[in-house]
C-alpha cells in the first residue's frame, strides 16, 4: 500500500496521505514534535543507470506543503531539532549530493560529497544532525573500495572528510577545541 498514517500516542488516527499508482516510498521521517514529515518517492520501474526519478515531499498535519525534485535516487533525510530545515540527500550516476531546505522550502544550501560513479557508490546512508542543529554529517559507503566516507558540517561549511575510523579521531579532536 502507497499510504503513510500517523497516529497519536493514543493509537487515535490523525492523518493519511497517499501516493500515486507506480510510485513507492524510498523513506520518510517525522519531526521529533510530530507536525511534519518528509518522505523520498520514487517513480517505480525507472532504475536505469541510477537515474531514478524521485522526489521530496514536505507533510505538515498531513497536508502537503511542497514538492522537491531529486537531483537522482532519493537517499535519506534529517529534520533540524527546532523544524527550521531539513537535509535531504540524493544520487545520480556520477554524484552524491547534499541539499538543505528551510521548511517553507526556499534552497538554502547544495552540495557535491562525492564526485565517483555511483555504480561503485551506495546511495548516502545516513544524515544526522546535532542536537543544537549547529552541525551534521553525511555517510556514503563506497563498495568498490570497502570503505565507509564521512563529510562533516559546521553551520554547511564541510570541515572534515574522510574514511571512517581516521575520521573519527579527527572529530573528537575539532569538538574538543
Amino acid at each position: 500500500n502507497n499510504t503513510l498514517v500517523a497516529y497519536n500516542k493514543r493509537g487515535e488516527l490523525l492523518w493519511t496521505y497517499s501516493i500515486e499508482k507506480g510510485q513507492a516510498f524510498k523513506n520518510y521521517k517525522l519531526s521529533r514534535d510530530g507536525k511534519y514529515a518528509v518522505m523520498g518517492v520514487s517513480e517505480e520501474g525507472s532504475r536505469r543507470f541510477f537515474s531514478l526519478k524521485s522526489h521530496f515531499i514536505l507533510l505538515r498535519d498531513g497536508n502537503e506543503k511542497w514538492r522537491k525534485s531529486s537531483k537522482g535516487e532519493a537517499g535519506d533525510i534529517a529534520i533540524s531539532p527546532n523544524n527550521a530545515y531539513i537535509i535531504l540527500t540524493s544520487r545520480s550516476r556520477y554524484n552524491t549530493y547534499v541539499i538543505i531546505y528551510t521548511i517553507d522550502g526556499a534552497e538554502l544550501w547544495n552540495s557535491v560529497v562525492k564526485g565517483t560513479p555511483t555504480y561503485l557508490v551506495d546511495a548516502p546512508d545516513n544524515v544526522n544532525i546535532s542536537p543544537d542543529g549547529r552541525f551534521f554529517a553525511v555517510s556514503a559507503k563506497d563498495e568498490s573500495e570497502g570503505i565507509c566516507h564521512i563529510y562533516f558540517f559546521e553551520n554547511r561549511d564541510l570541515l572534515i572528510r574522510g574514511v571512517k575510523e581516521k575520521l573519527l579521531r579527527e572529530i573528537d579532536e575539532l569538538i574538543k577545541r
